[in-house]
């Protein structure tokens, strides 16, 4: 902290660590060059070789690992676990890294991913899910969970035999695993003995259930 003037309650150890902070204030860094140019950015946490090592104004960031938000200079509220994560961040904002190289090209905000290199392919989208998935470059507002050829199964609880009120829609799927609800081939699914078959499954179901509530009532008496 060889540079600072009115910043305080800072903490830096390692060489070169918080080197250029003048007036930020509430920031830790442990390891080399961590925080290196912080300037007056305020309230950020760097744990690891170069983490944060560009931030100049950037507030209440935590990177934790090598390299972990290098280039994060004015960007905030951003969360970077694991090496590299998030290292190519600049100013997007609101970003969470979980896991080596997650989210490692991004520079867009309010990103999620968890897992190595989740989200590595992620370049300017905003508020995107990657969960064991690398994503694609460019785009926004998409979940992706999992990766195709290594989760070849999904189980999802709280959906079988749990019924819908109101108006409900059957969810397709295409080739590309991506989840909707229109777009169904021709003659699938649709027409009034299509809906009526529907219709019969759910009674069927409902009174199924109701065939084993009286059974359970006949066993107690």
């Amino acid at each position: 902290m060889l540079h600072l003037t009115t910043g305080e309650d800072n903490v830096a150890i390692g060489n070169g660590a918080l080197f250029f902070n003048t007036s930020g204030s509430e920031n830790v860094a442990t390891g080399g060059t961590a925080l290196l140019d912080n300037d007056t950015g305020n309230r950020n946490v760097a744990t690891g070789s170069s983490a944060l090592s560009s931030n100049t104004t950037g507030d209440d960031n935590v990177a934790t690992g090598s390299g972990a938000l290098a280039q994060n200079t004015t960007g905030d509220n951003n969360v970077a676990t694991g090496a590299d994560a998030l290292s190519s961040n600049r100013s997007g904002n609101e970003n969470t890294g979980i896991g080596v190289n997650a989210l490692l090209n991004t520079r867009g905000s309010n990103n999620v991913a968890i897992g190595l290199e989740a989200g590595q392919n992620l370049t300017t989208g905003d508020d995107n899910i990657d969960i064991a998935n690398t994503g694609v470059a460019g785009e926004s507002g998409t979940i992706r969970i999992g990766t195709d050829g290594t989760q070849t199964a999904a189980f999802i609880a709280g959906v079988s035999d749990n019924d819908l009120p109101g108006k409900t829609s059957v969810v397709r799927i295409n080739a590309d695993g991506q989840l909707g609800t229109g777009n169904a081939p021709s003659g699938h699914g649709r027409g009034p003995l299509a809906a009526t078959v529907r219709r019969l499954e759910a009674e069927l179901k409902r009174q199924q259930r109701e065939i084993e509530r009286l059974r359970e009532r006949v066993k107690g008496g």
